[in-house]
């Protein structure tokens, strides 16, 4: 009966482990096959039931050629859709979007919407334009429309575009917005035939470069730096570039991009374009106008001269305009120069100049050098005075001072640098600078208490003295039998403690009062001491060793001084008390036995 049961018992097991494995096997092979699919009405329904968004009903009335939003609709009427143009509504929500199963192109254009979760099954889709939808952080329901070939977004808030990863068909793609910084989602659109990115702030442009099938480029108010341009050289097939509002100063990366028809670098850095020499003839448009050159900053000088160095398309320097040189400065190749009495924070001069392109076109090269120029330093003396030791230093007007090392004065804790000897205000050197005079600051000093402890055979009282005071002298204390010898600033041996000069140390003091011992009369000679009137109440008689001879001693009633030898009973007593308790002890072990 027993192994029937461990049998039945294994069975079970092995049956309940085949159930869980075939669960498991199938869920995987469901969830495999799991893709999101758009949504059908089931019924008949009144279109703002299907789109609560009261202004996306409205476009839904139009679309479906209703008189109105509470007109029903069938899914066969929502499936003749291809197109939804909803641009500019105010629309806040796309609820109900999810039932137009064939829309090939949707233009939600400068709306309020911030979820688009409701594209996620529109599979047929390929143009979507989400432009100025300024909330919108999220695009991850896009990232199985593998169908759309153009696209475009601008928002405040999107940051993360990796959804567009695997939308390999892609050709057209504009993005927008200030916080995006990543754009390596892009290195696969390997299909892009037109990229626009604006206003992000880039951290690395390296992705672009694998996209040699881009036509049209739009990169600007992206930070793009000179040495970001080396990721478009291989992009030959461009024919039109915009780097307009970036931090580019050398183009001469650009010389391979011979098919270019389109250049816009407006509002840079650039001075010298010689580089494009070479293209001006294909371009039909050129713009490099609103260029802002800073040069580095340079002393002041009354009589200033700075080289001209802005090159125009022929390789040689560019005359400034003269009438647009600041401060009546002079142009003689190759410097500016300018007569200056007083103190300006910057000169410039503007530049000009017409290039001939193709078709007869012209293109402008223009902009504004700009040359800072720092004012020559004044320095006025301050002087430190510590309790008339002075050293002084030289400070540039409303620089900080250097606070000096804290100056040390025995019996005295230091206040502060103060501009008086005496009161003033104190310097504080984290906020206070330099004025346009010399200044005298001075180390000021607060006395220190201290404290005297009078001590009168241990017991203690204290008092709090300033430095290099005279201490107050208590009263003189009072003992029995001594007579009191003045304070000492040792228990034994020290200093005695004057009062009329002693003046406090810079640290506390203790002060022991001392006592000397009161001395007793004593007679040496047997003659009666004074006052005591011939007698001694204090002596005590004894008899005399040697009996005088031919007198019969006589036995004394007078007690005998106390020597240890009369009626001392106590060694008896403990002998006794020994032997009685070693016969005890000898008597109770016997008893043991």
């Amino acid at each position: 009966m027993k192994t029937k049961c461990i049998l039945l018992l294994r069975i079970t097991q092995n049956l309940l482990a085949l159930m869980l494995i075939a669960a498991v096997s199938m869920w995987i092979i469901i969830g495999n096959e799991t893709e999101v699919q758009a949504d059908t009405i089931t019924q008949p329904t009144a279109i703002n039931e299907l789109f609560p968004d009261s202004d996306l009903a409205e476009v839904m009335r139009v679309e479906l050629g209703k008189t109105s939003v509470n007109d029903i609709i069938s899914q066969n009427e929502l499936d003749t859709l291809t197109i939804l143009n909803g641009g500019n509504k105010n629309i806040k929500s796309i609820e109900g979007i999810q039932y137009l199963n064939n829309l090939v192109k949707i233009d939600l254009n400068e709306n309020d919407i911030s979820n688009i979760n409701n594209l996620a099954g529109l599979t047929n889709l390929k143009n979507l334009n989400l432009g100025e939808n300024l909330q919108l952080k999220d695009i991850t329901a896009l990232s199985g429309l593998t169908t759309l070939t153009n696209f475009t977004v601008g928002s405040l808030e999107l940051s993360d575009i990796s959804a567009l990863s695997n939308l390999a068909n892609l050709t057209d793609l504009w993005i927008a917005s200030p916080k995006l910084s990543n754009i390596s989602a892009l290195s696969n659109l390997t299909n892009l035939e037109s990229l626009t990115v604006r206003i992000s702030p880039i951290s690395d442009f390296s992705p672009v470069a694998n996209l040699i099938n881009l036509r049209n480029l739009v990169l600007d108010q992206d930070g793009l730096k000179d040495s970001d341009l080396i990721y478009l050289n291989n992009l030959t097939k461009l024919t039109e570039l915009s780097l307009i509002d970036n931090n580019i100063s050398d183009i001469r990366s650009l010389v391979n991009l011979t098919s270019l028809t389109s250049l816009s670098l407006d509002d840079n850095q650039i001075k010298d374009i010689s580089s494009l020499s070479g293209l001006a003839n294909n371009l039909s448009y050129l713009n490099i106008s609103g260029q802002n050159i800073n040069n580095p900053i340079i002393p002041f000088q009354t009589d200033l001269s700075i080289p001209n160095n802005v090159i125009g398309i022929d390789g040689t320097l560019l005359d400034p305009l003269p009438d647009y040189i600041s401060d009546e400065g002079k142009y003689n190749s190759p410097n500016i120069t300018w007569n200056l009495p007083t103190y300006v924070p910057e000169v410039n001069y503007v530049y000009y100049q017409t290039i001939p392109i193709s078709q007869g076109e012209t293109a402008i090269f223009q902009g504004i050098v700009y040359q800072p120029l720092q004012e020559e330093a004044v320095s006025y003396k301050v002087v430190f005075n510590i309790e008339g030791k002075e050293t002084n230093e030289m400070v540039e007007v409303d620089s900080f001072l250097e606070e000096p090392a804290t100056p040390t004065k025995e019996g005295y804790t230091f206040t502060g640098w103060y501009d008086a000897k005496i009161g003033g205000n104190k310097w504080d050197f984290a906020s206070d600078t330099m004025p346009a005079n010399d200044i005298t600051l001075y180390a000021q000093f607060s006395i220190n208490n201290y404290t005297a402890t009078f001590n009168i055979d241990g017991k203690e009282t204290t008092e709090s003295v300033a430095y290099q005071n005279l201490v107050t002298e208590p009263t003189a204390p009072v003992k029995e039998g001594y007579t009191f010898t003045g304070w000492y600033d040792a228990k034994t041996g020290g200093n005695k403690w004057d009062f009329a000069s002693d003046i406090m140390p810079a640290n506390n003091i203790t002060l022991y009062a001392r006592f000397a011992k009161n001395t007793s009369p004593k007679n040496d000679k047997g003659t009666p001491a004074k006052g005591n009137n011939g007698s001694n109440t204090n002596m005590k008689l004894t008899a005399s060793p040697n009996p005088i001879e031919g007198k019969t001693s006589k036995p004394s009633n007078k007690q005998l001084p106390s020597t240890g030898d009369e009626n001392n009973f106590l060694p008896i007593f403990l002998g006794v008390l020994c032997i009685s308790l070693a016969s005890v002890l000898v008597f109770w072990r016997k008893q043991l036995k």
